[in-house]
């Protein structure tokens, strides 16, 4: 009916599940954060849950969905993906005999534009169009894959600190716009960013406990990726691979143990990790060029 208030109740009001408000309300405050997780007994007809003149961003975790324009379908997204799409003649179902798990940020042109300012002009097309009002402006969902720091953004968005959520809930969501609206370069900038700094927080951790360093596996626990991933950008940063890392590193410690004068071989070498003397012997050999119990001798000389 003409004039009548917009409401998406109906559609989760068919699936058995979950569909909870995180933050805000697109009505009054021109901006929401919500939370999806339900089973789908037949297609869902998720577009009606579109807002008029609206801009929404899709974090999909499970489930698969499409979308159209009048009678066809035009693209499909998967599990693990994250795309945006406009509102204005978009159609989107979610698929039946699945579970759908995702967190989606709606947006209105206003709370768009105050929230970007100056930068618009650095923001994809079609998020221009959004903003300038273009008739009909309606983005059609291209899917990427989620990104470590969106996919933990979201995790967050899930269990947000107590205190300050009309604060800490814009800023979240802002950083969850960079990474979804930057170019591929900045994109790319970030990622190099972000493994440079993982390489030096792993030099950090190993430099704690040099005599019992964690194990790859809790290293990567601790700095936020898979144990393959972690090694191999480690490699790539370093130009060394993260055990003959700590192997340095022990003997370089070691080595200005027995410079202090304070230790004897055995309590350097212990100190350091090394329960055999003998292998403490040969590897500091072969990284000095000479045997521990004349190194201090050799540098005085």
């Amino acid at each position: 009916m003409e004039g009548e208030a917009f409401s998406e109740k109906e559609v989760w009001e068919e699936v058995q599940g979950e569909w909870k408000l995180l933050f805000g309300g697109f009505d009054t405050q021109g901006i929401s954060v919500e939370w999806h997780d339900f089973l789908a007994l037949r297609h869902l007809e998720w577009g009606k849950s579109f807002h008029p003149e609206s801009l929404e961003i899709c974090l999909n975790f499970e489930g698969r969905g499409r979308f159209g324009k009048g009678r066809g379908i035009v693209s499909a997204n998967g599990p693990q993906t994250v795309f945006y799409y406009t509102q204005g003649k978009l159609k989107g179902w979610r698929e039946a005999n699945e579970r759908h798990c995702f967190l989606t940020i709606e947006t209105s042109r206003e709370w768009l534009a105050r929230a970007i300012g100056e930068f618009a002009a650095q923001c994809p097309r079609e998020v221009r169009a959004f903003l300038e009002g273009a008739e009909r402006a309606t983005a059609l969902p291209l899917a990427r894959p989620m990104s470590p720091w969106v996919r933990r953004a979201a995790e967050e968005m899930r269990n947000p600190p107590t205190a300050l959520p009309g604060i800490w809930y814009p800023g979240k969501i802002l950083e969850v716009l960079a990474h979804v609206f930057a170019p591929e370069q900045l994109f790319c900038e970030r990622q190099k960013q972000v493994s440079r700094e993982r390489a030096e927080k792993v030099k950090e951790i190993l430099a704690r406990d040099l005599e019992a360093p964690p194990s790859l596996k809790d290293l990567a626990r601790e700095v936020g990726c898979s144990p393959f991933h972690l090694s191999r950008l480690f490699s790539e940063e370093t130009g060394t691979t993260i055990t003959r890392y700590l192997r340095t590193s022990r003997l370089e410690r070691a080595a200005e143990l027995l410079r202090s004068g304070k230790y004897n071989v055995t309590e350097a070498g212990m100190m350091v990790g090394y329960s055999s003397l003998s292998h403490f012997s040969k590897a500091f050999t072969k990284q000095f060029g000479h045997c521990p119990c004349v190194f201090p001798l050799q540098k005085k000389s």
